[in-house]
């Protein structure tokens, strides 16, 4: 970390590294229960339903942009809870055990994935 960011400081450094764990910590304890972060399983809300019921009527392709914000394993399950298929497209991981994990989860949801 030294290397990368040698302009912080070490107390900055660490409260990095601890924000890094807390990150990791929330992201591996959310992914086994993904499916109750879905709009049907009462712990998430979406903001502009409307919109994505109005994609879901017309048809046809659309482009969505999102950032890697929270729990973004989240997206997918909102899309397919308003029956949007989606393709994703996203960098692998570099652990392949990760990769599978990452594709299994998705795939539960109709998404295909669509390596950069």
């Amino acid at each position: 970390m030294r290397a990368a960011l040698p302009e912080i400081d070490d107390g900055a450094r660490e409260e990095l590294v601890a924000a890094i764990w807390d990150h990791l910590g929330r992201f591996v304890g959310e992914f086994p229960h993904l499916d109750e972060f879905a709009p049907n399983g009462g712990r998430c809300e979406v903001q502009g339903g409307a919109i994505l019921e109005k994609i879901r009527r017309r048809g046809g392709p659309v482009l969505f942009f999102s950032g890697h914000i929270g729990n973004y394993e989240i997206i997918p399950n909102t899309l397919a809870a308003y029956d949007l298929q989606a393709d994703w497209v996203y960098r692998m991981p570099n652990n392949p055990l990760t990769d599978g994990l990452i594709r299994r989860s998705r795939a539960a949801t109709g998404a295909k994935l669509v390596p950069k």
